[in-house]
C-alpha cells in the first residue's frame, strides 16, 4: 500500500525541470530599461546571436509555468474541495520568502520606503510573486470549476474549450492579451477545462509516448519558428521591430502545446527517486525565492550593473548561465533548510490564522 502513495518522479522530474526553465528566464537584466543601467533589450529585433538566446530563455519561464498548470490541473481536476491547510502552507510559505529576502537586503544596506517594507510583509496580498497570488486565487475557486466541468456534457465542455481557444489563445494572443478582459486567473481557468476535458474523455490517447512526444515536437518547432518569423520580420515591418518578446505569455499556443506534451509523456512514464521528489516538493519554495521582487528590482539589477561596469557584455549568456546555476543553487539550498527547520511552524501559524477565517 506504501507504494502506491509514492508520487510519479517522471512527472515531478518534469516539474524539476520546469523550475529550472522558469529561473534561467530570471536570470537576466530585462524588463524596465528605466530600471537600470545594466538592461539588455530583448524586445527589439536583431541579429546578435547572444540577445536572440537570451530572447528563448525568457520564453521558457512561460512555458515552465505552462508545464506547472497543466500538471496542477491534471490533479485538481479530480479534486472537490480546496483545503485549508493547503492555503495555510502556500501563504506561509510565501510570507517567509518575502520576509527572508527583506532582512537580507537591509542587512546589506539598502533602503527601502516604509510604503514598500509594508508590502514585504503582505507578499499574497500585494502581488509581491504573480504567480502564487494567481495560484492561491486559482486554487480557492477550483471547487466551483469541478462544478461547472461535472456539469457540461462532452460536446458542451469541447465547445467551450473551442471557443476560449479562440478568444485567448488565438485572437487575444496575436492582439494582446487586454481582448476579452483577459487575466491571467482567466488563463489559468482555461488550463483547467482544456485539461479537465482531456482527462475526462481522451485520457486512453493521453497516454500514448508517440503521440505526446509529436505535440510536443509540434509546440518546440513552432515557437522557434515563431520567434525567428517574428525577428527575420521585425527588420521589414516596423510594426514588429519592437514586439520579439510579445508571445512571451503563458497563452502562447506553442508554449501551451509544450505543456501538454511535455506533461504527457511524463504521466506515461513511472519510476521512483525520492531526491527528484523532494526537490519538486520545494518547487514553489524555489520559485519564490528567486523571483522575490526585492531581487527583481534591486539585487539582479546591481548585480549586472556591476557584471557590465568590470567586464561588459561581451560574454552574456555566460553570466546568465552563471548567475542562473547561483539561483538553482541558493534557492535549493535555502529552501531545504527551511523546509527542515521552520517550515512546520509557520505552516502551523498559518493554518491556525486560516482556520479563524475560513471554515472548510
Amino acid at each position: 500500500m506504501e507504494a502506491k502513495t509514492k508520487r510519479n518522479s517522471s512527472i515531478e522530474l518534469m516539474k524539476v525541470i520546469a523550475i529550472l526553465m522558469i529561473i534561467l528566464s530570471h536570470s537576466m537584466p530585462d524588463g524596465d530599461g528605466s530600471l537600470g543601467a545594466s538592461y539588455i533589450d530583448i524586445d527589439t529585433v536583431t541579429t546578435d546571436w547572444q540577445l536572440l538566446l537570451a530572447g528563448l530563455f525568457k520564453n521558457m519561464g512561460q512555458i515552465g509555468n505552462d508545464i506547472f498548470l497543466v500538471a496542477s490541473c491534471w490533479f485538481l481536476v479530480d479534486s472537490k474541495q480546496a483545503k485549508r491547510s493547503k492555503i495555510a502552507g502556500f501563504l506561509a510559505d510565501s510570507w517567509f520568502c518575502s520576509i527572508l529576502m527583506l532582512i537580507v537586503f537591509l542587512i546589506l544596506g539598502y533602503s527601502f520606503s516604509l510604503k514598500y517594507i509594508v508590502k514585504q510583509f503582505f507578499p499574497a496580498t500585494f502581488n509581491n510573486c504573480w504567480f502564487l497570488t494567481c495560484f492561491v486565487l486559482f486554487y480557492m475557486i477550483h471547487p466551483l470549476l469541478h462544478v461547472a466541468l461535472e456539469s457540461m456534457e462532452r460536446k458542451t465542455l469541447l465547445r467551450f474549450n473551442i471557443m476560449f481557444f479562440i478568444m485567448y489563445n488565438c485572437m487575444g494572443f496575436i492582439m494582446g492579451n487586454t481582448m476579452f478582459y483577459f487575466s491571467e486567473l482567466i488563463g489559468f481557468c482555461g488550463f483547467y477545462f482544456l485539461v479537465g476535458y482531456i482527462k475526462k474523455y481522451a485520457s486512453e490517447k493521453y497516454m500514448d509516448k508517440r503521440r505526446n512526444f509529436l505535440i510536443l515536437l509540434a509546440g518546440i518547432v513552432l515557437w522557434l519558428v515563431s520567434f525567428a518569423a517574428t525577428d527575420f520580420l521585425g527588420f521589414k515591418v516596423s510594426l514588429l521591430s519592437d514586439q520579439l518578446m510579445r508571445w512571451d505569455t503563458i497563452m502562447n499556443p506553442c508554449f501551451v502545446l509544450i505543456g501538454i506534451g511535455s506533461f504527457g509523456l511524463a504521466h506515461t512514464g513511472e519510476f521512483y527517486n525520492s531526491f527528484i521528489n523532494y526537490i519538486s516538493s520545494l518547487s514553489l519554495i524555489i520559485y519564490m525565492l528567486h523571483a522575490n521582487i526585492i531581487i527583481r528590482q534591486y539585487g539582479r539589477w546591481d548585480l549586472f550593473a556591476w557584471i557590465k561596469a568590470n567586464y561588459g557584455y561581451s560574454k552574456l549568456i555566460f553570466w546568465i548561465l552563471s548567475y542562473a546555476l547561483v539561483n538553482i543553487l541558493a534557492s535549493i539550498i535555502v529552501a531545504s533548510i527551511y523546509d527542515k527547520t521552520f517550515r512546520k511552524y509557520f505552516h502551523g501559524g498559518f493554518d491556525y490564522i486560516c482556520k479563524k477565517l475560513i471554515r472548510e
